[in-house]
């Protein structure tokens, strides 16, 4: 994609500012994009198979009648680990797709 980019950029702008355009494009947009979409697929499945095994074996009846609130129980491991992890993996992301 990358090659791609710059070769379109050719036409229009000299070649040091068409790599930077290019450059630029994957570093401010498709990367951030990429890892979003990667990080709600996951979290989104693996959290609707988490409700769906707690819902079958009652477990949710049971938090609530402890007094734990079953999304917080859920939901609150998922969001930290997922605050965690975005910037390393946008990170990561954004570098392979410059590089290839």
């Amino acid at each position: 994609i990358n090659l791609k980019i710059r070769s379109m950029l050719n036409n229009v702008v000299p070649g040091a500012k068409a790599t930077l355009y290019a450059l630029g494009i994957f570093v401010l947009e498709i990367g951030p994009l990429v890892t979003a979409l990667l990080l709600s697929g996951r979290i989104g499945g693996s959290y609707a198979g988490e409700v769906a095994t707690m819902q079958a074996t009652a477990q949710n009846k049971l938090l609530q009648t402890l007094g734990i609130s079953p999304r917080a129980w859920t939901l609150g491991p998922a969001l930290v680990a997922a605050l965690i992890a975005s910037p390393f993996l946008t990170t990561i992301g954004t570098s392979i797709a410059i590089y290839l």
